[in-house]
């Protein structure tokens, strides 16, 4: 995160299951970030890979985890909202854009319409982008996050969960 690249291996899931890409975890030594492969060229094709084979029952669990995930932040907010007003204007949603950065098959993205806000999303996975296009008509782009895709005055809010870890260069994402 803080784009020093001396770290020293968490885990090791290769040990255990090796794969044509075996998924690592480092933590770096300066600002403890934990983050998977740092060699994303090799490991990002099979994860994309992967996740194209899931069906439609394995996509609709992954929706289902994600809901879950997603009300269970909100319910905290909720309870620290007199504390924290601009815990308010996320649970306010009315008229307010926001995109999903690394949506997956987008049961956040459905959390956030039953909040009133106008969605959209983005996942490189096709699997999982098709998914939330076709079975739950969202707005979903299948393509890795750029700038230029969204810019930001069109935006009230960027939601981003469970995908800091897959990012190459996290310092520069933020």
């Amino acid at each position: 995160l803080c784009g020093h690249n001396d770290g020293s291996i968490l885990l090791d899931a290769a040990k255990a299951n090796p794969a044509p890409h075996p998924v690592i975890y480092f933590r770096c030594k300066r600002c403890s970030f934990v983050t998977l492969n740092l060699n994303y060229a090799d490991w990002l094709p099979g994860y994309v890979s992967a996740s194209e084979q899931q069906n439609d029952d394995q996509m609709q669990m992954y929706v289902l985890q994600e809901q879950a995930e997603t009300w269970s932040v909100i319910a905290q907010f909720f309870s620290l909202r007199k504390h924290f007003p601009i815990i308010s204007e996320i649970l306010e949603g009315a008229g307010k854009r926001i995109v999903d950065v690394g949506c997956g098959a987008g049961g956040s993205l459905l959390v956030y319409q039953a909040l009133g806000w106008q969605t959209c999303g983005i996942e490189p996975g096709e699997r999982q982008s098709e998914y939330a296009r076709t079975k739950l008509e969202l707005d979903v782009h299948s393509e890795f996050y750029s700038r230029q895709l969204l810019p930001a005055e069109s935006l009230d809010m960027i939601h981003n969960f469970h995908t800091l870890e897959h990012i190459e260069n996290p310092f520069r994402f933020l």
